[in-house]
């Protein structure tokens, strides 16, 4: 039997013993080969760092250790990925509250921001910055309404002092004249 095809049955072997592995003389037995080509196979894997031996008074046992490797850094990831987990739930508390406390500050500055602004004009222009506004009014104030937020008030300039005052004024100032 060839070194290659001996290699194969070792590895198939020892994948299938889990941590037990087995005794080089056992494997030498079980493949019917001189324990010289055991330990020739034994160099190579352990050179690739594919099995952990262990002396022991019967001889040497073999241990397949990747899978317990990949068993190990299976555990290990996921207590990290946990860990990370706890983390971001955290994080995401944290950041909800924050988020909370912006929009109340918001609100207030907004409740602060968008107080009555008196304009020193007769005329005004309020247009929609996104869709159409709705117009109602109230005997002596005006509601200008829009379906997205951002209206904008432009005070436009007046041009006559007529505009300015109430029809009875008018009448008195041409009386008077």
């Amino acid at each position: 039997m060839r070194l290659v095809e001996i290699t194969r049955k070792v590895v198939e072997i020892l994948k299938g013993s889990g941590e037990r592995g087995y005794l080089s003389l056992e494997l030498a037995q079980k493949l019917r080969i001189p324990q010289r080509r055991i330990y020739d196979i034994i160099a190579v894997l352990k050179a690739l760092d594919l099995i952990k031996t262990v002396r022991e008074r019967r001889g040497t046992r073999i241990i397949w250790k990747t899978e317990l490797h990949h068993q190990k850094e299976k555990e290990l990831l996921l207590k990290a990925l946990r860990r990370e987990r706890k983390l971001r739930e955290k994080f995401e508390k944290y950041f909800l509250s924050l988020r909370e406390k912006l929009e109340t500050i918001g609100e207030e500055k907004c409740v602060q921001a968008y107080k009555a602004v008196k304009f020193n004009v007769n005329k005004i222009k309020i247009k929609s910055e996104h869709g159409y506004i709705t117009v109602s009014h109230r005997g002596r104030e005006v509601i200008a309404e829009s379906m997205v937020p951002g209206i904008v008030v432009q005070p436009l300039p007046t041009y006559a002092l007529l505009r300015l005052l109430e029809p009875t004024k008018i009448s008195k100032i041409k009386t008077n004249q």
